[in-house]
């Protein structure tokens, strides 16, 4: 009956639903709360005279360890059921901190949180991968990342003695991040100031319209890490595991973290030339 009905309306089209945060929908529709995100972050850029080489965005993903997303595969019309493909079982999950800038490029080095009460050897460096200098590696009990790796993260890649330091040049910097996804105590926002660092948070429940990572960077990353883990159980291994997961990470971040991505992300959010009617218009 739906294809008849769908007939008679052509204005209308079947779709698939998404699921969203319902928090997430009210924060859709709330007009006053993005015009006045997107006029401080102007006045933010004017009063500090921010260059796109100095604005980043910083979030965390996590990565499930042997977890293939479904895919449609070629086989036998007389097979009833549905094809399956092998992969190791649980639901851990490994977090991985990424920075990206408006200019279209990001930080190389991330920081890579293991579950566990310490690192062993072989997850960092065995046969299969080794883990490049001036990569972060920590453990917490769950896994996730928090307050003391967020501070960490901020030191390392942020600090006195680095690139980011080095390509501004003097002047100031701003991080844009999500509040609550990102761990963000007094001793990082201290830190941001005592070191010309504009920090600025989203607004809540925003970042799947707001944070370029999640609109056009984090997508592509899942899809290409689900693919190279695919790759490797239709070839009779069986996914991704602490031992292999860098060397899987690595490739997969590489394919994701273009310029072009990068740079759709910033575009889409209105973050890139100040154009804040791309989200306010949608509402």
């Amino acid at each position: 009956w739906h294809l008849r009905f769908l007939k008679r309306y052509s204005e209308l089209d079947a779709k698939y639903s998404r699921q969203i945060e319902q928090k997430r929908t009210i924060a859709k529709q709330d007009y006053f709360t993005l015009s006045h995100f997107y006029d401080k972050y102007r006045e933010a850029i004017t009063k500090y005279n921010l260059k796109p080489t100095n604005i980043y965005n910083i979030d965390e993903i996590g990565s499930m360890l042997g977890f293939v997303q479904a895919v449609k595969v070629i086989t036998s019309k007389l097979r009833e059921h549905e094809t399956l493909v092998s992969y190791l079982g649980g639901r851990e999950m490994i977090m991985v901190l990424e920075a990206i800038c408006l200019d279209g490029s990001f930080l190389e080095n991330p920081i890579i949180i293991f579950k566990g009460d310490g690192i062993e050897q072989c997850w960092v460096e065995n046969e299969s991968c080794s883990i490049p200098d001036g990569v972060l590696i920590g453990h917490s009990p769950n896994g996730w990342t928090d307050n003391k790796k967020s501070l960490a993260y901020l030191a390392k890649f942020f600090g006195p003695e680095s690139f980011t330091v080095k390509k501004a040049a003097g002047e100031y910097r701003m991080l844009l991040f999500d509040g609550h996804g990102f761990h963000v105590s007094w001793q990082f926002l201290s830190y941001c100031l005592s070191h010309k660092i504009i920090s600025f948070c989203l607004p809540p429940h925003t970042s799947h319209r707001l944070q370029p990572l999640d609109v056009a960077v984090f997508s592509h990353f899942k899809r290409y890490y689900s693919n190279r883990i695919l790759e490797r159980c239709k070839f009779g291994d069986h996914g991704v595991t602490k031992e292999n997961f860098c060397s899987i990470l690595g490739p997969a971040r590489m394919q994701a973290f273009t310029n072009s991505n990068i740079s759709s992300g910033f575009r889409a959010t209105g973050l890139y030339l100040l154009d804040p009617l791309c989200i306010l218009s949608t509402i």
